[in-house]
């Protein structure tokens, strides 16, 4: 199994044990996907867990995902002209031509927002390239820009 961590982020104290109890309990899927938690310069942190149930939704967490090495044999690797959406892009292909993910809740990667993908105007927009690259419709990137919309201004309302 591979898994992408980034430079700045860290695994939780014997994650790995827990991940291989999840992957024996719970064989042949390709993708096993856990939370992160996001920690923010300000020091707040919040907990999130993939789900990739909407169709816009990220269906795993690039630095918390347990990916089967077979998966890279038979796929393309991340797209290299997405420099903040390539894992989203990967992760919704798999999901989009049939890879198993198998959901667990559990906590895997401390993840640092300081890195690129933090500027949330660059990610939208990136991010609704990737919608079109995938195949969206123009209605439903529509959608969801208003709702990314949203919630950006929520969050600079909230502070």
């Amino acid at each position: 199994y591979l898994l992408f961590l980034n430079s700045d982020d860290w695994l939780f104290e014997e994650v790995l044990w827990q991940v291989k109890t999840q992957i024996e309990a719970h064989p042949k899927h390709d993708i096993y996907a856990g939370g992160i938690r996001s920690i923010y310069a300000n020091g707040s942190q919040i907990d999130a867990f993939p789900h990739g149930k909407w169709p816009t939704s990220m269906p795993a967490f690039q630095p918390a995902a347990f990916v089967n090495r077979q998966v890279f044999s038979n796929s393309t690797l991340f797209p290299l002209n997405f420099r903040i959406a390539a894992d989203f892009v990967w992760f919704k292909q798999q999901q989009l031509e049939g890879s198993s993910f198998y959901y667990f809740n559990t906590l895997i990667t401390n993840y640092s927002t300081d890195g690129l993908s933090s500027n949330d105007t660059a990610r939208v927009q990136e991010m609704a390239k990737a919608l079109k690259h995938l195949g969206f419709t123009w209605l439903t990137r529509l959608i969801w820009l208003n709702r990314m919309r949203f919630q950006l201004w929520w969050k600079q309302l909230i502070g």
